[in-house]
């Protein structure tokens, strides 16, 4: 209940004062969905140790695999975090859409480069890396590396890219 009021206050704040725009409102609104399942998930932790206190389950016991997936979240989800910034440019190349060098630093090549790549993979085409590009990017970070050959064919350092890894 307190962080709720906590949120509505923050929410506030920042329409009164004009530095929230549509983005801001949209993150707000998953926080606060985020914190209801908290709430809820609180509630239910309450309950069992309740129920368990007073003899109603058997603490000993674990319970069965549908009421364990009951108590889980249903919204919730895997935790990811950004992966760093030398592994995403490494995995375009690999990936054949850049060929600047592997420095960590994501100039205007890297994110015309992720650009390409959220095109090519029907993504949303937004120049950063989110969740749904790193999960199709991802499986070119140990692969070879896609060079442009002479004739404008495109070949792997080591052998031709195999199916999986061509664009």
């Amino acid at each position: 209940m307190r962080r709720e009021l906590l949120l509505v206050i923050v929410g506030a704040a920042a329409g009164v004062s004009g530095c929230a725009g549509p983005r801001y409102y949209e993150a707000l609104q998953h926080l606060k969905a985020d914190v209801g399942l908290l709430d809820q998930r609180v509630t239910q932790l309450e309950r069992i140790s309740v129920e368990q206190a007073v003899g109603v389950g058997r603490p000993s016991e674990p319970l069965p695999a549908p009421a364990a997936a009951a108590l889980a979240p249903k919204h919730a989800r895997a935790a990811w975090t950004r992966p760093p910034k030398k592994d995403i440019q490494q995995a375009l190349k690999a990936a054949g859409f850049y060929d600047g060098p592997i420095d960590g630093r994501l100039g205007p090549k890297t994110h015309q480069a992720i650009r390409n790549f959220q095109q090519a993979n029907g993504l949303k085409v937004e120049g950063v890396v989110g969740r749904h590009t790193w999960e199709k990017l991802a499986p070119y970070l140990h692969a070879p590396a896609v060079t442009q050959e002479a004739g404008g064919s495109a070949a792997s350092t080591t052998e031709q890219a195999s199916e999986p890894f061509q664009k």
